[in-house]
């Protein structure tokens, strides 16, 4: 599977894993595709047009979008998963997750990974991806739209906390316990998946067992 885990796109080794996936997707005879799924409405597209630009600026185009909500339109799943790469947007997780069960598309997005497709996912997108999403709590993600069933598209075998402060973060590691096995990524440090191996860039705080930090 290619999986990219992102905690913010500001960082350089953001660019760095994502423009690793291209070469790895990229067969060379053709452009590079990318798809994105919003975490909620985005009429204006004020989310949207800076990720594309960035994709842009990785020699990857990405000229689809697919809202969940009132805007949805069932008829370009096919083309999205269609798609070399799919970012799955930050924002609320309990909402995108519950989105995400509502429109049946959790399966289809393992499936297009199992299959060889990538997948971004930012902060929220990347927690998704997760065998579960209740870790949002410790950056703050509250349950407010009432998800019932806080699984994720298990794509990997531990949580997720994105945004783990630099300094002063001891609660955080503290709660995160909790959710073992687990990772909390700094805003500079991204996780993937490249085949069956995970490659870290920056430094993520894994805690797996009972004595890992």
């Amino acid at each position: 599977m290619e999986l990219v885990l992102l905690s913010s796109m500001e960082s350089k080794h953001a660019s760095t894993a994502v423009a690793a996936l291209r070469a790895r997707l990229h067969s060379g005879s053709s452009e590079m595709t990318a798809a994105y799924i919003a975490s909620q409405p985005d009429p204006n597209r004020e989310y949207y047009r800076p990720v594309k630009d960035w994709y842009a600026s990785l020699g990857i185009e990405m000229n689809l979008y697919l809202e969940l909500e009132q805007g949805y339109d069932a008829q370009l799943v096919d083309r999205l998963l269609a798609c070399d790469i799919i970012h799955l947007s930050g924002g609320d997780t309990f909402r995108f997750l519950y989105w995400l069960k509502q429109r049946e598309l959790l399966p289809r997005l393992k499936e297009f990974a199992l299959s060889g497709g990538g997948l971004v996912g930012l902060s929220a997108g990347a927690m998704i991806l997760a065998p579960s999403i209740a870790s949002a709590a410790v950056c703050g993600d509250r349950n407010d739209i009432g998800l019932q069933d806080p699984a994720g598209a298990g794509l990997m075998e531990f949580n997720l906390v994105p945004h783990l402060p630099l300094d002063d973060n001891h609660g955080w590691l503290r709660q995160a316990d909790q959710f073992r096995p687990v990772v909390l990524l700094h805003d500079q440090d991204v996780l993937a998946l490249q085949g069956e191996e995970w490659v870290s860039f920056g430094a993520p705080v894994w805690k797996v067992n009972e004595s890992s930090l």
